[in-house]
């Protein structure tokens, strides 16, 4: 057997592991943070006593999610629009956002590894036309998925304060772009979502031509 079949079929084998494991890891991880948000309200709402271990340990991480949403440029406006506290919804919907997020970047990541496992396949058996078409398809599809994970990473870093590094150097990429179309700002997130399905249109639409 070529060489290359065995690497494609190591990186496809790879992807799919890769994708099975972060589906788990990540279902657990949400079933976690909601949990905790589930102590720390109860604990607020019957004045449980907050130096007990449940409610200690619930809320040493609580702290954070609570200071990054209170912080977000949502909590305000939301709060004046519903008039009541909705610090628990925006958390719980946060937490799920963040979920479909994470498993994004994932599933462009493991798109990626089954396009370069079926370039090493197409050459490996010989068929130069097929590797190259899927080569090509491998390398636009990195570039697409490539810019969508930045403006992913963007939209987590400004919503829930993490990936910091990988945040303001996807910033400094993005946010000049976006000035480019609108020197206001005024329509900035808007050309931001537009900009994003547009990628994804176009994504599909290579997964398409190139590989099926």
């Amino acid at each position: 057997m070529s060489p290359l079949i065995t690497a494609g079929k190591l990186i496809n084998s790879f992807a799919i592991l890769l994708q099975t494991v972060v589906y788990y890891v990540a279902n657990i991880a949400l079933a976690v943070a909601i949990a905790l948000v589930l102590i720390r309200f109860l604990a607020d709402r019957y004045n449980l006593n907050p130096f007990g271990r449940l409610v200690y340990y619930a809320r040493r991480p609580t702290e954070k999610w609570f200071y990054e949403i209170k912080g977000s440029q949502f909590y305000r406006p939301i709060k004046q629009a519903l008039g009541f506290e909705p610090i628990w919804v925006m958390l719980l919907l946060a937490f799920v956002i963040l979920f479909f997020l994470l498993r994004g970047l994932v599933d462009y990541t493991t798109t990626l590894l089954g396009g370069v496992g079926a370039t090493l396949n197409y050459f490996g058996v010989g068929d130069t036309l097929l590797g190259g078409r899927a080569l090509l398809g491998t390398v636009l599809l990195g570039i697409i998925y490539f810019l969508m994970a930045m403006m992913t990473i963007l939209v987590i870093h400004s919503w829930f304060g993490i990936f910091d590094r990988a945040g303001y150097w996807a910033g400094r990429r993005i946010y000049p772009i976006l000035l480019s179309f609108d020197p206001t700002g005024r329509i900035g997130p808007l050309i931001f979502i537009l900009a994003f399905l547009l990628l994804s249109l176009v994504g599909s639409a290579v997964q398409r031509a190139f590989f099926l």
